[in-house]
């Protein structure tokens, strides 16, 4: 009886160690494992193509303005220095509101000027480069009844616009004439006055003009040079960029084309310009 129960007690002390040691294994596994572990992600062996940015549209092109009407606006640096006046489209009465205005010198002294000129009852004057006619009445009155006045001009605008004031203003012994850059297109040996003022920078071909006033000029006849000064440093930008020469340069010009110096006229009035009048010499140097 009593080994019956040792062999049932064996037993069962077996079967107790065993449940006890599988407890406890278990329990350790699970503690190795990480609480909340993740899979870990396997990345792909190749990167996916990228997708081409869409082709830019060009800008639509520029329309190009509109021409505008000739009138005095600023000279282009390509364009010939009287293209604004030849042009056929050209404005007079734009150009008569910036040559008659009081802020211009030469318009507000005019009177001055003739009067400075000595210009006598009978004698013949020509205004070369005439524009719309400053000058028009004071030398018409200047050289009388008898006397006679021509207009010159290479604009075929202002050339219409002076034949009509002459015509409404019932002027006499006055003649307006169509000029070129090289010709005054008057008689030889038919004026005694050759009046040039905010002209002769206008001169492209200045030995040309130059030797038409002598021939037009009679003996001992005058030329009268009225222009800008041309001082670097002192003179306005826009008539540096306007007029070419300065006058020591314009006086050489004229004095090696059959002229001498006469009078140097000084007119504290006149700012911005120079006046000279010059003599016709009777031979021309070549």
């Amino acid at each position: 009886m009593s080994m019956a129960r040792s062999a049932h007690f064996l037993a069962l002390s077996t079967l107790v160690s065993s449940f006890a040691f599988g407890v406890c294994y278990h329990k350790i596994s699970y503690a190795k494992a990480p609480k909340n572990s993740k899979v870990p992600k396997t990345r792909p062996t190749t990167t996916p193509a990228k997708v081409p940015a869409p082709a830019k549209v060009p800008a639509p092109a520029k329309v190009p303005a509109p021409a505008k009407v000739a009138g005095p606006e600023k000279q282009k640096k390509s364009e010939d220095i009287n293209d604004r006046f030849t042009n056929p489209n050209v404005s007079a009465l734009s150009w008569k509101r910036k040559f008659e205005r009081h802020g211009r010198d030469v318009f507000r002294y005019r009177r001055e000027i003739v009067k400075k000129i000595g210009i006598k009852p009978g004698q013949a004057v020509a205004d070369i480069g005439a524009g719309t006619g400053v000058f028009m009445k004071l030398f018409i009155d200047a050289v009388g009844k008898t006397g006679m006045f021509y207009a010159v001009e290479i604009s075929p605008a202002f050339v219409r616009y002076l034949k009509k004031q002459v015509k409404k203003k019932k002027y006499r012994r006055v003649k307006v004439v169509f000029s070129t850059t090289t010709s005054t297109r008057l008689p030889s040996n038919s004026v005694d006055y050759a009046f040039v003022c905010d002209t002769y920078h206008h001169f492209g071909q200045y030995r040309a003009m130059l030797k038409d006033i002598h021939r037009i000029l009679r003996p001992n006849g005058r030329l009268v040079i009225i222009d800008f000064r041309r001082i670097p440093g002192v003179t306005k930008t826009w008539i540096l960029n306007h007029v070419k020469y300065n006058q020591e340069q314009v006086t050489t010009q004229i004095t090696h084309n059959g002229f001498m110096i006469e009078r140097k006229i000084a007119m504290p009035q006149l700012k911005q310009n120079y006046f000279i009048i010059f003599k016709r010499m009777d031979k021309l140097k070549h």
